[in-house]
């Protein structure tokens, strides 16, 4: 990974630089905000970030004793003199520092982005995408669910000049968040998943959060999404037509739908018939709950955004798997299964759980237990 001198970096967050005795080290290509995970401590700065629970200022010392020598803070600590061979970086506001830091990052990089954002199916969608496309391209994504205001710019940090793809989850739980994400990622496409009433309380309307959500597609040049979901599509198409982005909208009702899916449920797969321009494509998923089914379509029009040829990845789409955390099923006691469904729980999600469930004790219902299905959701 390419590494920055810390005047550079200084320069891009519009920071003061301030230092005891001789750096240890004054060239950075790692982040780090926890002291407690800090386990490469040479060339990597710590961020003192900010929030309504805690201050990464508190951990200023137990950074330093792991061996971090450059800090990002926006006040100096009173024992200053006490870091010895450090660098201290002040600004006035370490979280925009982390953005600017990140939005610099990813404007040197010169392959394609796509970032995905919707209520529900973001991890899911980027993970199988990356499954699916990992053998044509060398793919940097979000780790975990990394799509916050801190996740974001943090997965951004990532991109090096080897990767030629990079897939990244935004998401947002308050207005006038998503144009600070935007200006990290930048992306080239974009996949709104769909929409629900996870963190509906911030905002007014359904309609208010799915227009703050698309100014992460601003200045896209292609947008995938479902056309069937009404509200939805009333804001999302003359959007794009207002910014000049080509609309990748795929239907499962709408046979004129320039993408045009059918699914066909089996007992434990779905097989899909997909028309594009004249062609049908097929493929099958070892999966027959709903959200599946439409992850799989927002991945199948992703590949078509990107330009290539859906041949060369249909039989990918029979191994894709679940991913830890997301709806995943696993053996519990007394013949039961669990869902966990770990970073959702608002009752959209609840409510894909209880589907996933439903479509279990189809296949297989357990024997001689009281109470076959349990359900966890934690957040």
């Amino acid at each position: 990974m390419k590494r920055y001198s810390t005047a550079e970096i200084a320069k891009i967050i519009n920071g003061q630089l301030f230092q005891t005795e001789q750096p240890e080290y004054n060239t950075i290509d790692k982040i780090t905000i926890d002291s407690r995970t800090i386990s490469e401590f040479h060339n990597s700065m710590f961020f003192a970030l900010i929030s309504d629970r805690n201050d990464g200022h508190h951990y200023l010392k137990n950074a330093w004793n792991k061996g971090i020598r450059v800090f990002v803070i926006s006040q100096l600590p009173a024992d200053f003199i006490s870091f010895k061979n450090s660098i201290f970086i002040k600004v006035a506001n370490t979280l925009t520092a982390l953005q600017k830091l990140a939005a610099f990052k990813r404007s040197g990089f010169s392959k394609e982005i796509i970032a995905i954002t919707g209520s529900n199916g973001k991890t899911i969608i980027k993970e199988w995408l990356y499954d699916l496309l990992r053998g044509h391209f060398l793919i940097i994504r979000s780790p975990k669910s990394y799509n916050s205001q801190v996740g974001v710019p943090l997965s951004v940090w990532l991109l090096e000049e080897k990767h030629t793809l990079g897939i990244f989850e935004s998401g947002i739980s308050l207005p006038g968040e998503m144009e600070k994400l935007a200006q990290i990622i930048q992306p080239e496409i974009g996949i709104f998943t769909n929409i629900g009433p996870s963190h509906q309380e911030n905002f007014d309307t359904v309609e208010q959060k799915i227009r703050e959500k698309i100014k992460l597609f601003r200045n896209t040049k292609k947008l995938v999404f479902c056309s069937d979901q009404a509200k939805t599509f009333n804001i999302i198409h003359p959007f794009c037509q207002q910014n000049n982005i080509d609309e990748f909208k795929w239907s499962l009702t709408n046979k004129n739908s320039p993408i045009y899916i059918v699914p066909f449920k089996g007992e434990s797969t779905t097989a899909f018939e997909a028309n594009y321009k004249g062609h049908s494509y097929k493929f099958t998923i070892p999966f027959t709950d709903d959200s599946s089914i439409e992850n799989a379509c927002q991945c199948f029009a992703a590949i078509l955004a990107l330009n290539l040829n859906p041949q060369q990845f249909l039989t990918k789409f029979k191994t894709l798997s679940s991913v830890a955390m997301r709806l995943e099923i696993k053996q519990g006691i007394n013949n039961s299964l669990l869902i966990n469904d770990y970073y959702n729980s608002d009752i959209n999600s609840l409510s894909i759980a209880l589907s996933v469930m439903e479509n279990q004790a189809k296949k297989k219902p357990p024997a001689k237990s009281c109470y076959p299905f349990r359900y966890q959701a934690i957040g």
